[in-house]
């Protein structure tokens, strides 16, 4: 789908599907980490599909790919910009940040999406989300 923001085209691949499921370290996710995530999924297309604006940007060298045979990695350059957005969720704003991602030469594709709430558990079946960042204070 086109980015306007990136005037090009943004890929959903299993890449960022995978990422949504698994830490870098390949470990999966907490349940309910994986469950707020893709809870969000449908607004970060909407919002790739309608951004016109980068909130954030970073570039950093990392290692891509698997070892050759001799154990070296390549690296590459990978750039994430960062689409934030507020949401209208059934009546409720919420604050949704989108990473799409390119490595190298690449594509542009989709990476993660993140609400920017937390869930505070009030009883043993019942959970409060608390919208925006906490500190341990706060909670």
């Amino acid at each position: 789908m086109r980015c306007p923001a990136l005037d090009t085209e943004v890929h959903f691949t299993s890449d960022g599907f995978n990422h949504l499921l698994h830490k870098p370290n390949r470990l999966p996710r907490a349940r309910k980490e994986q469950k707020n995530k893709l809870s969000c999924l449908k607004e970060a297309v909407e919002i790739i599909k309608r951004s016109t604006t980068v909130q954030e940007y970073w570039e950093e060298m990392q290692t891509v790919g698997s070892p050759d045979k001799s154990g070296f990695k390549k690296t590459a350059k990978v750039k994430y910009f960062i689409f934030i957005a507020l949401w209208d969720h059934n009546g409720i704003m919420k604050r949704v940040k989108v990473v799409v991602r390119k490595v190298g030469d690449g594509q542009f594709h989709f990476w993660s999406v993140m609400p920017y709430w937390l869930e505070q558990e009030v009883s043993d079946d019942s959970y409060i989300r608390l919208f925006g960042k906490r500190t341990s204070k706060d909670e």
